[in-house]
Formats: structure tokens, sequence, C-alpha cells
């Protein structure tokens, strides 16, 4: 009965918090806000068949857009990238400076519970700085079994070109 009651308390608490996760994900007025298109470079570590290898990837573009409770993101390559990622995400500003900084976490698409699935990723980034002074830094960190690449982590780091919102639309697919 102890544990049980703990369970509901437990409920109870995270249906308290949930209004206050969800409304964090979209900025206030004058709270720091991710939309915008970004101009930057991605550098990965990847092992393929267990064989360590390193890949630069210069001038690569990452848009951003509000939609679907959080964000929209796309991250497509001026060269060197064969298709465009594609992810969903939530977006919080920072408690002490709301307006100059904020942390996401954005997941890409294809990622599956399976195991092992055909490709996951997920992205951990931080914004700071104000309009287009504003900085993007993150880590990123990948499998892609099918191709026999177990494991991968890109450090990602960009610089915003435009606030304006780019229009990115819902970039996942329904799944059936």
């Amino acid at each position: 009965m102890k544990m049980r009651t703990s369970i509901v308390a437990a409920l109870l608490l995270l249906g308290a918090a949930t209004p206050q996760l969800v409304g964090a994900q979209f900025p206030s007025t004058g709270d720091f806000d991710p939309t915008g298109t970004w101009e930057g470079d991605v550098s990965c570590r990847t092992q393929v068949d267990g064989t360590p290898q390193k890949a630069d990837l210069h001038d690569q573009i990452i848009k951003i857009s509000p939609g679907g409770g959080g964000f929209f993101l796309i991250l497509a390559g001026r060269e060197s990238l064969v298709f465009d990622f594609r992810y969903r995400g939530s977006f919080t500003p920072d408690a002490k400076k709301p307006s100059e900084r904020g942390a996401g976490t954005f997941v890409e698409c294809r990622t599956s519970t399976e195991i092992p699935g055909r490709y996951n990723e997920v992205l951990s980034v931080n914004f700071k700085g104000t309009a287009e002074e504003a900085r993007l830094e993150g880590t990123s960190a990948y499998n892609q079994a099918p191709l026999r690449l177990q494991g991968g982590v890109c450090r990602l780091s960009f610089k915003r070109i435009s606030s304006e919102d780019p229009g990115v639309s819902d970039p996942c697919p329904p799944t059936p």
C-alpha cells in the first residue's frame, strides 16, 4: 500500500509540473528564441566496423521553426550531406538569463526504439547571444547499424544568420 501511495503522489506531482514544462518550450516575449537560420560546421568521429573515422562538414545550414508543441529543425548541407537530417524537439530559455541563453534537445525523425534501429540520433544544443549575434553549440550522438556504423559523436558550431522564421513544417513523416 505504501508503494502505491508513493506512485500516486509521484504522478500527482508530475501532473502539477507538466503545464510548466510544456509552457517552457515556447519562449515568452523577451526570452531567447531559437527560431531562424543558422550557418556553421559539424565535426564527427565515428566507429565503422570498429575502425575510428573522422568527418568535418563545413558550411552547413540549420533551419529552426516553432511547431508541433515544440520546434522543428532541419540540418541541410551545402556540400557533403547526401540528404537533409530532420528533427523534432523542445527548447527552454535559461532560468538566470532567459533573454540571452537556452537549451534544446532534438530527436532525428528516423530514430527508432527497435534495436538495432536503421538510424538513431539525438542532438543536445545550447544557444546564447541575441538576434543575429546568437551562437548554437551542440553535440549529436548517433548510430546506423545497417551501415556497420556502431556509433558516432558530432560537435556542432553555428552562428545565426537570420532570426526570421524559415517556415520549416513538420519534418517527420507520420508513422504507419
